[in-house]
């Protein structure tokens, strides 16, 4: 429920570039071979679900995406799941109970780094080299930190596409940081045949430029931060 929710308009400006910005991004991520390490947690395999420890190439650099993969025990084909991960840096143990219903559930992290370690380990980067990381690189769009995110969403399909016990059907979820993640990785890949987005946090970011709130991260509420090149970026990302 909202109130007036169809008086809501953008105040973001689409660059005359946007798609020939995003659509070379894709095909040069597409340039690189996943290179998947799938690594099974017996611990967390129950009767029903297998468990994996998964990574993949994300691009040029040998950046990787590791994430929780979760398929059903019985020999078939089913739809997949993408999960996309809220704000923050954390481990991850897998969507299994939501897997032992008929689904193949993808639930990855988007910091480059393994999703099984300690949970002191992430406490210990929010604080230090991860913190504010939504900043980092922010005047540059050709080398901001969500774009290495977006394209290893892509990617992640094209992993997800590799497994020989998927249907075909996939959909995006996630919620805050994650609900925005579903809804620009079904926009970004036709594949994706169906989206659930919940409160999603990077949404109308320039709206303090223009006299109200903007999303999750509060992007320009500092003045200082409202930079012409933060502003451009922040066009092709929010």
């Amino acid at each position: 429920m909202g109130f007036s929710p169809e008086k809501l308009q953008s105040v973001t400006s689409l660059p005359k570039d946007f798609l020939t910005f995003w659509n070379t991004n894709k095909a040069e991520a597409e340039k690189y071979p996943l290179k998947p390490i799938m690594t099974l947690l017996p611990e967390r395999c129950t009767d029903m679900v297998n468990v994996y420890h998964i990574s993949f190439q994300n691009n040029g650099n040998n950046s990787q995406i590791y994430g929780i993969l979760c398929i059903p025990k019985v020999p078939a084909k089913y739809p997949a799941i993408l999960k996309l991960p809220g704000a923050g840096v954390s481990a991850y143990k897998g969507e299994i109970e939501r897997a032992s219903k008929g689904f193949i559930i993808l639930e990855i992290g988007i910091h480059g780094i393994p999703v099984n370690m300690p949970g002191t380990v992430y406490q210990d980067l929010c604080k230090g080299a991860m913190k504010d990381y939504y900043f980092m690189n922010l005047s540059d769009k050709d080398d901001y930190y969500y774009k290495r995110v977006y394209m290893g969403c892509v990617k992640a399909i094209d992993f997800i596409y590799s497994l020989p016990e998927f249907n075909g059907n996939l959909a995006t979820f996630g919620s805050s940081q994650g609900g925005t993640l579903s809804i620009i990785t079904a926009g970004l890949d036709k594949r994706v045949k169906a989206l659930a987005a919940f409160y999603p946090g990077l949404c109308d970011m320039a709206g303090y430029i223009h006299g109200r709130a903007g999303g999750c991260y509060q992007m320009f509420k500092d003045k200082e931060r409202r930079t012409p090149e933060n502003i451009e970026t922040a066009q092709y990302y929010m």
